[in-house]
């Protein structure tokens, strides 16, 4: 999962972090608020300052950057989701475990820790600026440590289940040092109190639940509360109203909300919903052509019946809801490969002159899930050497899988030359051989692999020629390391006097 990650979201990694580790590497700002690590001339309240702005920088980047979050991640992610609410139903949070789980703590805070190793910047990194990155890594892990048991921090406050409400102030440090795997230094306290805010929690919820939105899940959930995602006020086109003189008039401006489960409107805010469309009736959100209504920012969110016609109140917002909506509903299953980038009016599609309303569409939809770009940097030597490493590990494994894929080819080619011989004796002699049981006791059976073996004897034929590589690689390692040990002088800059590594490689490598 941690390769999978790294090589199809290298490119996202990139985008939403590289701006704000520049900023820490080229600003050289101590961010140090430990009181015992001070330095002369070190300030408190100035070093704070520094390292909230790192944090709020990278916190920003990284919660506003769900739209753009792989689609194959995404769907890695609702498969864990739906994973969560099948063997967790009562506990909404784990869902959130489990992601943040994967995408901060093994996604984005190595990166923050190691940029390098990522590709992100090659810059010779200092202690300093490790240092923090750390910081700022804490924070994000502070978010993800949902996992232990004690912390009651944010696991009310993501949980739909409940009422969102934000411990005051006075509280945080006891419900913060009640969790001593979550913090253990005091001066910590001040920085999560200047963070763990309801707007905090709630962008982090909302980046969890679009990174991982789908309308497939076969798990139904218990008692959920949707997640709003997005809420503004824009004009939509009264459904349902085609004579032209009518269409062009009855437009009302409607307060839109889009959570984890419906998109809706209403006349104002918090009052009841005047039509609501769940996500996974959505069958494509696209772009209006100007000439339908003589009007400039209109997409359409199009259904099985008909399409609702939207005017955002400026292109920025129009582009903000178009990608929300298609990020919420691009697993629906029913979801148009055509749509009509005109509307219907006056008898007649503006864009095809078909006469039919029910006509498919005639231009093809938006294409948003991209090939995941593979274009990154690896290194051959040092993934050769850990494929290996692990093939070594489990020799004792790989042994047996070929011992049982030779066995079970010898019974068959025994048994198939059994049945060849047999078929030239009498009738009843044949019909005695087909009458006994197909499925005979294989003390080998157990042992085998819970997988399906198309093919024994060419998996038996693979898997003696990669055990021959492993061991023939082996041994070339060997022989070079004994080389080594021999050319290798001790006391030399090599290898100096107490150099414990050298003496272990003596050790391993020259004793026989």
């Amino acid at each position: 999962m941690d390769e999978l990650m790294k090589i199809v979201g290298i490119r996202y990694l990139h985008e939403t972090l590289r701006t704000t580790i520049e900023q820490v590497l080229s600003e050289h700002k101590t961010c140090e608020i430990d009181p015992s690590r001070f330095k002369d001339g070190d300030s408190l309240a100035t070093n704070m300052a520094n390292l909230k702005i790192y944090i709020t920088s990278t916190f920003r980047s990284i919660t506003s950057s769900a739209l753009r979050c792989p689609q194959l991640m995404c769907e890695i992610f609702s498969v864990l989701k739906e994973l969560a609410i099948k063997y967790f139903p009562e506990s909404r949070e784990v869902c959130y475990y489990v992601i943040s789980g994967f995408v901060f703590l093994r996604f984005f805070a190595p990166a923050i820790l190691n940029p390098k190793l990522f590709e992100i910047t090659d810059q010779q990194i200092s202690n300093q600026v490790i240092k923090e990155e750390y910081m700022i890594t804490l924070y994000k892990e502070f978010l993800t440590e949902q996992h232990i048991e004690s912390t009651k921090v944010f696991l009310e406050l993501i949980s739909s289940s409940t009422t969102l409400s934000v411990p005051r102030v006075n509280e945080l440090p006891v419900l913060l040092k009640e969790s001593n795997q979550v913090i253990k230094e005091e001066y910590m306290i001040t920085l999560y109190k200047e963070f763990l805010t309801e707007q905090h929690i709630e962008s982090t919820k909302v980046f969890l639940e679009l990174i991982s939105s789908s309308t497939t899940l076969s798990v139904p959930r218990v008692n959920e509360l949707p997640v709003l995602l997005k809420e503004s006020v824009m004009t939509k086109r009264a459904q349902g109203r085609r004579r032209i003189g009518i269409a062009f008039r009855n437009f009302k401006k409607r307060y839109f909300c889009l959570n984890t489960q419906h998109f809706f409107y209403s006349k104002t805010k918090n009052k009841r919903p005047l039509c609501r469309i769940p996500i996974n009736e959505i069958l494509a959100v696209e772009k209006l052509q100007e000439q339908s209504f003589k009007m400039k920012n209109m997409f359409q969110v199009v259904r099985k019946d008909r399409a609702l016609y939207i005017q955002a109140s400026n292109c920025v917002e129009e582009k903000e809801w178009i990608d929300i909506l298609t990020k919420v509903c691009q697993t629906n299953r029913n979801r148009l490969k055509e749509y009509h980038p005109s509307a219907f009016i006056g008898g007649q599609w503006l864009c095809c002159k078909a006469p039919n309303e029910n006509t498919s569409g005639c231009c093809p939809v938006t294409v948003t899930s991209l090939p995941p770009d593979l274009g990154v940097h690896i290194d051959p030597d040092r993934e050769i050497e850990r494929i290996h490493t692990i093939f070594l590990q489990n020799m004792e494994n790989l042994e047996t899988l070929i011992e049982l894929c030779e066995k079970q080819h010898l019974q068959q080619h025994h048994h198939h030359h059994n049945a060849n011989h047999h078929t030239h004796h009498h009738n009843a002699n044949s019909a005695r051989i087909n009458a006994m049981p197909t499925h005979t006791t294989n003390p080998y059976n157990n042992r085998m692999p819970h997988f399906v073996i198309e093919d024994r004897h060419t998996l038996w034929e693979t898997l003696k020629e990669l055990r021959q590589c492993v061991i023939r690689l082996e041994q070339n390692h060997k022989q070079y390391m004994r080389s080594v040990c021999v050319r290798t002088i001790y006391g030399s800059e090599q290898a100096p006097i107490g150099d414990d590594n050298y003496l272990l490689m003596l050790a391993k490598h020259c004793t026989t």
